[in-house]
């Protein structure tokens, strides 16, 4: 009986030794699964990690290329904006440069019509010179005698500037109806009053003298044949 329990206590030992060996058995396979699932979890933290370090870097990197196109096309619109201002530039200084162009030269133009007109006028309004009337040979003008009256301050004593057999010769500064000379006019008047027949001969004097040009001869410019008083009109000579 003895023998019986002893081997009854020896099975039961060894029932309960397998059953703790399954145990630990089992145990260290918990152990060992939980392990490989903390190392998958751990796996898959570390795969998400890094896919999302992956896509972060995506995403830095698309934001970079994407500042990147901005700034390129930031310069192309500052490239074009420049261009343009530089042609509108230029096409204002061109402008410019034309309307600065026609503006000289509408000005020449009006200082060269100026300078035409001045000069036409002082030619004009110019004295003539006595050479220039002799070589001009132009036939003597008829002078009113209320024209010589004037110029002459009424035939005045203080414009008297010689006397001879003919009459009287008096300084007359301009006459209308003849052009100036810059020496001024010598109106010889006679002494007396001309009847018909000194008239007559007046005339045929001044034909004469009107048909003797010459340079070294004094031009008869003007005649009065007026019998109150007849006058001769010729250059002043000092």
């Amino acid at each position: 009986a003895a023998a019986r329990q002893a081997e009854a206590e020896a099975a039961e030992a060894e029932a309960r030794l397998r059953r703790e060996a399954e145990a630990a058995e089992e145990t260290r396979a918990a152990e060992e699964e939980a392990r490989r699932a903390l190392a998958a979890e751990e796996a898959a933290a570390e795969a998400a990690a890094a896919e999302a370090a992956a896509a972060e870097a995506a995403a830095a990197r698309a934001a970079e290329m994407a500042a990147a196109a901005e700034a390129a096309r930031a310069r192309e619109e500052a490239a074009r904006v420049a261009e343009e201002a530089a042609a509108a530039r230029a096409r204002e200084e061109e402008t410019r440069v034309r309307e600065a162009a026609a503006a000289r030269e509408v000005a020449a133009e009006e200082a060269a019509a100026a300078e035409a007109a001045a000069a036409e006028a002082a030619a004009a309004a110019a004295p003539a010179s006595v050479a220039a009337l002799a070589a001009a040979a132009a036939p003597p003008v008829t002078v009113p005698l209320v024209e010589l009256t004037a110029a002459t301050d009424g035939f005045a004593e203080a414009r008297k500037v010689g006397e001879g057999g003919f009459g009287r010769v008096y300084r007359a500064d301009a006459l209308p109806s003849l052009p100036r000379v810059a020496c001024g006019f010598a109106v010889k008047t006679a002494l007396v009053g001309v009847g018909a027949q000194g008239l007559a001969e007046l005339q045929s004097e001044v034909r004469t003298l009107n048909a003797a040009c010459h340079p070294s001869l004094l031009p008869l410019l003007g005649v009065c044949l007026a019998p109150a008083r007849a006058c001769l009109v010729y250059p002043l000579c000092r």
